[in-house]
């Protein structure tokens, strides 16, 4: 209810907690270590089975082209493991409703639906693979 609306308020307007810097993991801008960043499966960070980056930008554009209400943009990341992509610089579900009711309250217009969203795709995922060669293959 209200309380998850105001701790997603807090949460992404709160920069610094006992000197230090606080940072969403679905953050854009997130920096992580080299180890960190590395596969967990001894592949690292250049294993094979990933797509170029050639590759995964020819797939991202394809990607926006192909979904241009729900993707502004599509780059690739090094930090996700097990996850195929995640939306990033997204308002919750919880903050985008008050910020909806707000507007509303305020201009008497209702706000439109979800903007388009910037996302991250892990190119040594077999599901970014797999999206890769259905794209490559036309269908």
């Amino acid at each position: 209810g209200w309380r998850v609306a105001i701790d997603d308020f807090v949460m992404n307007n709160l920069s610094t907690y006992n000197k230090r810097k606080i940072v969403s993991a679905e953050s854009k801008d997130i920096q992580l270590d080299e180890e960190d960043a590395a596969d967990k499966d001894g592949e690292g960070a250049a294993g094979a089975g990933k797509l170029t980056d050639e590759e995964a930008a020819k797939l991202g554009a394809w990607m926006t082209t192909r979904l241009p209400d729900k993707l502004s943009e599509v780059r690739t990341t090094t930090r996700l493991q097990g996850s195929p992509a995640i939306i990033t610089e997204h308002e919750s579900g919880q903050l985008r409703r008050m910020m909806r009711m707000v507007e509303q309250q305020s201009t008497g217009t209702v706000v439109a639906g979800i903007p388009p969203q910037q996302m991250e795709i892990n190119p040594g995922h077999p599901i970014i693979i797999g999206l890769h060669k259905l794209q490559e293959a036309g269908t």
